[in-house]
């Protein structure tokens, strides 16, 4: 995968619209666990593990 693959996911987008503008609000994102990245990449092209 590389940064013209990457996409957010459109229920995420439209819980971001679905937010109140006059309320504070908070945003909690869970990200996959990965496998060891090489030194000095960003790990784009390593996939999401079954964990």
């Amino acid at each position: 995968m590389n940064a013209t693959d990457w996409r957010i996911p459109p229920s995420v987008t439209r819980w971001l619209a679905e937010m109140p503008p006059d309320a504070p609000v908070a945003v909690l994102l869970r990200h996959s666990v990965r496998d060891q990245l090489p030194p000095a990449d960003a790990g784009y092209a390593i996939p999401i593990t079954p964990v």
